[in-house]
């Protein structure tokens, strides 16, 4: 067709634009530049992550509240170095990124890095760049307005990973209330609470979760006795998801899988730190190192020095003992560690330090602390907790001891009706502290004070069946006692020693304690006990007659001793076990007058566990005179006291005795509930006995058993 004759029409419906022309050579159609991508950058996901459940759905629901109320959503992860903080960051922004449809920026904040923390011009660089920005701002201040001029009104999510300080974090809060910000550091940040942030202290795993990962690391099948050491692995990494992902790594190459070899190695706590690494890229002590060298001279003074003591979490006043420094400016120097992360409060007043962040203290201590400071702090620390028993071991029983000078000098904790259960409490919370101060002074040969602890540890270990506990103290007051040379010291120990293992129902070992007490000392004082002790042999084993003859014999000792005062105790205390003889030998009539004399003194010297143990006897005479409701009256006065005080076997004993008087009045439910609660102490005093027994087998004998 020639240009002249062209034609140009248009016919039928036409919806939209319509552009008529006369010719078109050429036609160019240009779409619209398309949107940049929102920017996704994440380092990638660590591997393997077991499941942090709780903090991963509390960051959920915290974000549709923030969604809610069209807030910026503010998240802050902290704990110590090592416990994953990065790794649940990092798997939290790939599980909720998609709710930000405008992205998801990573920025390192350098809090831990070898060459200092990320300025905060540079830091807004990073984030600028990975917002699109191509042309940089030269000044700091036109850095924050462009980034808040990018992020204004936008949903995006911003993660900060190992911030040094609050004002890092306040310099990149994005101006829009539909983003979120997801922070973590070392340091608490106590700061970023005012800015709305919602803290996260992450803790170690536990126990289930921790074996879980070190499997996943070590991949493969495990053996059972290997399976059984892993447990043992778990616990001397504390939980610390660092720690277990070297272990997994040292298990799979170096140790081709051999679980207790490795155990064997880390059992060495001086080496333990040194064996978490791979190579030098990886090691559990670096991610201490690094908050330890921000400390200033005092606060790191505090840290070594504390970290010397192998014992469980401790108060201010201990601790201030221990630095020699005031209650206030301890507090002050704990609370400065917390912030950091190398201290962990453990309620109010106590804190308490992760294994491995203690190892690494102890080991900076060392370090740069003389041999003679280390050995002050630790000798006032013992001396502390040595005061703190005896002031409560006072209270629990009036029974003689070879230090009975450093009694003096002590008061007692507590009066009144309430005393005896708060001075038990006092003890069974420090029950760690107490075993510690024992071995620290053995170990480090402080004079008398390993064995005067054992002294007052006694009535809390026979009250609460503590064996192991109770066994591992007497051996090392035994030795120090042999090493100082203190005769009354080392009867009273085997004397101790052989209640221990009377408790643990073995009789020979029992025994041979006594005997060795008796031969050992030089007087009536030191032998009434162990003659006493060895009654209750022959009564056990149902000689009633021989039971009778030591109790004559130890009340005919204590008839010579020189202190007047302490004579009438041993009297009630033969009444008492006299008498219960007599009821077992059908003598009951006999044994209530006896039983009766015993009660009165106790009750009139406030010793409410003695006269609880009468009250089961008496209660026992009277159900064979048939005045049952006497008896169960006895009995439930003994079940107030020694329910809560008493030993295991007294409390089975009693729930026993308790049961028959039910019975035998009608009362059907109290005799099947007394019954029942009989037979379920029995049954945890014999895993008790169990578990003290398979730990003496494994363990060497003591010089002297």
């Amino acid at each position: 067709m020639s240009e002249s004759t062209g034609h140009n029409e248009v016919s039928g419906t036409v919806l939209g634009n319509l552009v008529q022309a006369y010719r078109i050579d050429n036609l160019v159609i240009q779409a619209a530049p398309a949107a940049p991508k929102p920017p996704w950058v994440l380092p990638a996901a660590h591997s393997p992550f077991v499941d942090r459940a709780g903090p991963i759905a509390e960051v959920n629901r915290l974000l549709d509240e923030a969604a809610e109320r069209e807030q910026l959503a503010r998240f802050a992860i902290t704990g110590i170095g090592g416990v994953g903080k990065t790794a649940l960051a990092v798997h939290l922004a790939y599980e909720i990124g998609s709710r930000f449809v405008d992205g998801v920026v990573f920025a390192e904040l350098g809090g831990s890095a070898p060459t200092g923390a990320v300025p905060v011009g540079s830091l807004l660089a990073t984030l600028l760049r990975q917002l699109g920005c191509t042309d940089i701002p030269a000044s700091d201040t036109d850095k924050a307005a462009e980034y808040q001029r990018r992020t204004a009104g936008r949903a995006i999510l911003v993660v900060l990973d190992d911030a040094h300080t609050a004002r890092q974090v306040n310099a990149v809060l994005p101006a829009s209330t539909s983003s979120a910000v997801l922070v973590t550091s070392r340091n608490r940040l106590d700061g970023l609470r005012i800015k709305g942030f919602h803290p996260t202290e992450l803790d170690p795993l536990a126990t289930p979760v921790a074996l879980e990962l070190i499997s996943d690391v070590i991949g493969g099948t495990l053996r059972p006795e290997d399976r059984i050491a892993l447990e043992t692995l778990v616990g001397m990494c504390d939980g610390l998801p660092l720690a277990l992902h070297i272990a997994g790594i040292q298990l799979r190459t170096r140790y081709r899988g051999s679980v207790t070899r490795f155990v064997t190695v880390l059992g060495d706590e001086r080496n333990r730190l040194k064996a978490l690494a791979v190579d030098e890229d990886l090691f559990v002590g670096a991610v201490f190192e690094v908050s330890y060298r921000e400390l200033a001279g005092e606060q790191a003074r505090a840290y070594r020095l504390l970290g010397l003591w192998d014992g469980a979490d401790f108060d201010v006043r201990a601790a201030a003992t221990l630095l020699d420094r005031s209650p206030d400016d301890t507090e002050e120097l704990l609370a400065d560690l917390v912030q950091a992360n190398l201290l962990g409060e453990q309620g109010a007043d106590r804190y308490r330090f992760h294994s491995l962040v203690r190892l690494h203290a102890s080991a900076r201590a060392e370090e740069f602390d003389a041999q003679q400071e280390r050995t002050e702090a630790l000798r006032r620390m013992v001396a502390h907790y040595l005061r703190f028993l005896v002031a409560r071991d006072k209270v629990l029983s009036a029974r003689p001891r070879a230090c009975e000078d450093l009694y003096d000098a002590v008061p007692a904790e507590y009066a009144g009706p309430l005393a005896t259960a708060r001075a038990l409490a006092d003890l069974e919370a420090e029950r760690a502290n107490l075993l510690a101060a024992v071995l620290t002074a053995a170990k480090g040969e402080f004079g008398d004070s390993a064995w005067q602890l054992c002294v007052g540890l006694f009535p809390l270990y026979f009250q609460r069946s503590h064996f192991d506990d109770w066994i591992t103290t007497h051996q090392a007051g035994l030795a120090e006692a042999e090493r100082v040379d203190n005769l009354a010291a080392r009867v009273q120990l085997h004397n101790q020693l052989g209640s221990a293992y009377f408790e643990l129902g073995d009789n020979a070992r029992a025994r041979e304690q006594f005997e060795r007490a008796f031969d050992l000392a030089d007087g009536p004082v030191g032998r009434q006990s162990p003659r006493e002790w060895i009654g209750f042999i022959h009564e056990r084993a149902r000689e009633f007659d021989e039971a009778l003859r030591c109790f004559d014999e130890a009340r005919a000792l204590a008839e010579q001793w020189p202190d007047e005062t302490k004579k009438p105790r041993a009297f009630a205390l033969y009444d008492m076990h006299s008498g219960r003889v007599l009821v077992a030998t059908g003598r009951a009539a006999q044994a209530v007058a006896r039983l009766t004399d015993a009660w009165s003194f106790f009750a009139g010297n406030g010793d409410p566990v003695n006269v609880a143990k009468t009250a089961v006897s008496l209660g026992q005479a009277q159900l064979d005179l048939g005045r049952t409701e006497e008896a169960l009256a006895n009995l439930r006065q003994a079940l107030e006291v020694l329910g809560e005080q008493g030993s295991l076997a007294w409390q089975a004993y009693l729930h026993a005795a308790a049961a028959v008087a039910s019975e035998r009045l009608g009362l059907a439910d109290h005799a099947l509930r007394h019954g029942a609660e009989s037979q379920r102490i029995a049954t945890e005093l014999a895993e008790r006995q169990r578990d003290a027994e398979a730990d003496l087998t494994r363990r060497p004998a003591a010089e002297g058993e």
